[in-house]
């Protein structure tokens, strides 16, 4: 056992750059992505948990190890402060089960406020329980589901790993069930033992990605998740409507005189039956977006086989400017699944094209926006037809006045990009 945990943490360690004594980690990776990384080996103390014997429960660091051991039926939990920092983190450990393992729940407990609040990941013989205790009221969001026999074992890794709303939770190497990303309430984390029973944990991990030192930072290191294009001076940016969307505070990063600004945003107006969201820039730093220089394909005109281009920035996270780029193809057909007079069908790849991004005719006329789920439906390339967006407009408190600039009509190509590029955005949440 001491020669596994030896290669298992030497691979943790090797992963993260971490040496000897670094127990905590912070990292920039080459995506702009901040992380911080939290490893308790239990070869000291020095976190300060709970070691102490009495009738009901003892608890000891020793060997590596920390041992805990519930002597009545109630049960008992142990907890160090180690908050949760956002919606993007993940918890793993490892718990070797000595005794209780039939009859008693054993496993994680996270965002841990006090014993009426709290999130809970547990294992009982071949079953497991989640949930979480809000206002001293239990409620399980997994009661007693039972995985597979190969996975039943004394000694067992305990994984939850979040990416914003999606919550994964693993035992042993094993995805056992994927749900909504819970609300975190407190700043603990720790075991809980519901029962009499006793057991050794090896180790605890606990990743908070996306995380900032202050506000500011949290816009810039933001997740990146559409494009979007400016349809007003006073920031209205027009973009494909998803979930996330909605249960996320929003962030506008955009270009402005070769500079990087990052704004906070929000949702102002959606059309769900076509997939169109409309985002308005809500920060006190923006005072005014470059105006739209191009033409705004309001009437469907477009012909079938005719040649169109998407204009698109990759959904990276850094601090650095991001080249806008090109991925020309045709219009294959003017309706879209079902004959749906909504959408464009064109001819681009899914896999090259970016959530959100605008399709633009050769004349410098935005005529649509990319739209992945559509797409993702039947595997046919889809676009909205801007013709729809007047949907958005009507709900406004204020008219937006979108110019059709006549300059472009005889623009190259390059000359076109040149001047749209000022104008598209992206969407990012956090």
């Amino acid at each position: 056992m001491n020669k596994l945990k030896k290669i298992i943490w030497s691979f943790f360690f090797l992963a993260t750059c971490v040496t000897g004594a670094k127990a905590q980690t912070e990292t920039i990776d080459s995506l702009g992505l901040k992380t911080n990384q939290w490893i308790e080996d239990f070869n000291d103390n020095n976190n300060k948990w709970d070691v102490y014997t009495s009738q009901k429960t003892e608890s000891k660091i020793e060997d590596g190890v920390y041992l805990i051991k519930s002597n009545i039926e109630r049960g008992t939990v142990r907890y160090v402060a180690k908050p949760i920092i956002g919606r993007d983190f993940e918890i793993e450990t490892q718990i070797n089960v000595i005794d209780g393992q039939r009859s008693c729940k054993i496993g994680i407990i996270y965002g841990f406020k006090d014993y009426n609040n709290y999130n809970f990941f547990l294992v009982r013989y071949n079953k497991y329980y989640i949930g979480h205790m809000l206002n001293g009221e239990i409620k399980y969001l997994v009661n007693g589901l039972q995985f597979r026999d190969e996975l039943i074992s004394t000694l067992n890794t305990f994984k939850i790993r979040t990416e914003f709303e999606k919550c994964d939770y693993s035992l042993n190497g094993t995805l056992l069930i994927t749900l909504q990303t819970p609300v975190i309430v407190g700043e603990n984390t720790g075991y809980l033992l519901d029962g009499i029973a006793k057991v050794k944990v090896n180790w605890l991990r606990v990743v908070n990605k996306n995380i900032a030192k202050n506000d500011r930072e949290k816009i810039i290191f933001s997740k990146p998740i559409l494009n979007a294009l400016c349809l007003d001076k006073r920031g209205y940016f027009v973009t494909t409507l998803i979930p996330d969307l909605i249960v996320n505070n929003l962030v506008v990063e955009a270009n402005i005189a070769g500079e990087l600004k990052h704004f906070k945003a929000k949702l102002v107006a959606k059309d769900s039956i076509n997939g169109l969201a409309l985002i308005r820039i809500s920060d006190s730093s923006f005072s005014e977006f470059p105006p739209p220089n191009f033409k705004l394909n309001t009437l469907p005109f477009v012909q079938e086989d005719e040649n169109q281009y998407c204009l698109q920035i990759p959904l990276l996270n850094s601090i650095q400017l991001k080249d806008c780029y090109l991925v020309k193809g045709k219009i294959t057909s003017k309706r879209g699944f079902a004959a749906n007079t909504s959408f464009y069908q064109i001819s681009q790849s899914r896999e090259d094209l970016i959530n959100g991004a605008p399709i633009f005719s050769d004349n410098g006329e935005c005529i649509g926006l990319y739209n992945k789920q559509r797409s993702d439906f039947d595997g046919v390339t889809y676009a909205v037809k801007f013709f729809y967006f007047k949907n958005l407009l009507d709900f406004l408190p204020e008219e937006i006045e979108f110019k059709n600039p006549d300059n472009l009509k005889t623009g190259s190509l390059e000359e076109l990009t040149r001047s749209i590029k000022p104008s598209l955005v992206l969407i990012k949440i956090y």
